[in-house]
């Protein structure tokens, strides 16, 4: 029992996916699969780390900066890691040292926006 062991369990999302390009087999059961993340932590009391709800308004607002974090229709490119790394370092409370700022500066760049993007109020995923 994870619990017993006085750790904390922490779920996460996969980011906005390219539903489009995954196609119609496999892109609404990736949506319907973030829904099972976000249920099964609320149901659990664990944490969680809503990538996909941080990154959808990027996706529809800004398509051009979401492929720069892309691979492909599913997967993210190293760019797109350090973003994901960067919500998380945040998410744990951790800081950056000056170091990992300078070469983390583009990461910094785009969660800027996606923080900018989530404090639009006139923006819902829902």
């Amino acid at each position: 029992n994870v619990r017993a062991l006085d750790a904390r369990v922490i779920f996460q999302t996969y980011y906005s996916a390219d539903i489009v390009g995954l196609g119609p087999a496999h892109g609404p059961r990736f949506l319907a699969f973030m829904d099972v993340i976000r249920r099964v932590a609320s149901e659990t009391g664990a944490v969680l780390v809503d990538h996909h709800r941080r990154w959808e308004p990027l996706r529809l607002r800004h398509f051009a900066t979401y492929r720069r974090l892309m691979r492909d229709p599913l997967h993210v490119n190293a760019l797109g890691n350090m973003v994901l790394g960067l919500d998380l370092v945040r998410a744990f409370k951790a800081q950056l040292s000056d170091e990992q700022q300078v070469f983390c500066a583009e990461g910094l760049r785009i969660r800027r926006q996606l923080d900018e993007l989530a404090a639009d109020e006139n923006w819902s995923t829902d």
